[in-house]
């Protein structure tokens, strides 16, 4: 079916795993917590407490998505359509490697989440440090595997003859932006921490200011102000993305040094 058939199999998917979900729950019903009517009582600031940190993330996807969008813009003005063409695939790939980062940082939002419920504010410390150590290892393994075999990942995007001249393209672009994937597990633990904290605006704050204000006027700056055409706007949003992710950890460090030493008010549970 083409690409009619890979939409088909995309809407799909999640209907599958919905559906194993409510058979888990309602039918086979072994699960760890139970589910009954008779138990369900509305209690509004639940509600409260998850808008106050489910918005801010919804949000936070839509800036990423205008980002992709902005970045497009400003790559088909600097080098065309082939620009977009190599931005497009090779980011695929490196949103694949930022995946390990990306998991780890979000088990820190249940681990830090417990923590401040129980109060013991230096076990978000443990979480957050050692979110981003892990993450960091997986990102410099997957880094190094991303830059050796940049070639091999290029030709999946590029096997046929009307695609080949993309090939070199796509692996140097891959060997460049690699790098963005090394400091993600700061970024996306500082900000997953403070989810798990119920800062779900803050979060969201770290992640406009990183990208939708450093990338974009770096990428702008390097790219255009620079004429350094698509190889600046890459520079730009790596070090945009640097200087945002060193605030944005920086920031969570101190948040809870001042927590644990009792600067900052606590959970009220």
């Amino acid at each position: 079916w083409g690409i009619s058939g890979a939409a088909l199999a995309t809407g799909l998917a999640p209907i599958l795993g919905l559906m194993m979900m409510l058979y888990w729950i309602f039918i086979k019903k072994d699960t760890y917590l139970s589910y009954n009517k008779e138990d369900f009582h509305n209690d509004f600031s639940i509600y409260k407490d998850i808008l106050a940190v489910g918005i801010p993330a919804s949000l936070e996807q839509l800036i990423m998505a205008a980002l992709a969008v902005t970045v497009n813009f400003m790559l088909t003005l600097v080098s065309g359509s082939i620009a977009v063409a190599v931005y497009t695939a090779g980011w695929r790939l490196i949103s694949l490697g930022l995946l390990p980062a990306i998991g780890v940082g979000t088990a820190a939002i249940t681990v830090s989440g417990v923590a401040y419920g129980a109060k013991k504010y230096e076990n978000i410390r443990t979480a957050l440090r050692y979110s981003a150590k892990l993450g960091l290892a997986s990102s410099i393994v997957v880094c190094i595997l991303l830059y050796v075999f940049a070639n091999q990942l290029a030709f999946i995007f590029s096997y046929s003859e009307a695609s080949a001249p993309l090939l070199p393209l796509i692996a140097a672009f891959i060997q460049l932006m690699c790098l963005f994937i090394l400091y993600v597990p700061f970024g996306a633990s500082a900000g997953n921490v403070f989810q798990g904290l119920g800062k779900g605006t803050t979060s969201f704050i770290l992640t406009t200011f990183r990208e939708f204000v450093l990338v974009l006027i770096f990428a702008y700056l390097l790219g255009f102000v620079f004429n350094m055409g698509e190889t600046g706007i890459y520079y730009g949003m790596l070090l945009g993305g640097f200087i945002g992710s060193v605030i944005a950890y920086a920031y969570i460090e101190i948040y809870v040094d001042r927590l644990i030493k009792g600067k900052i008010e606590g959970s009220k549970i």
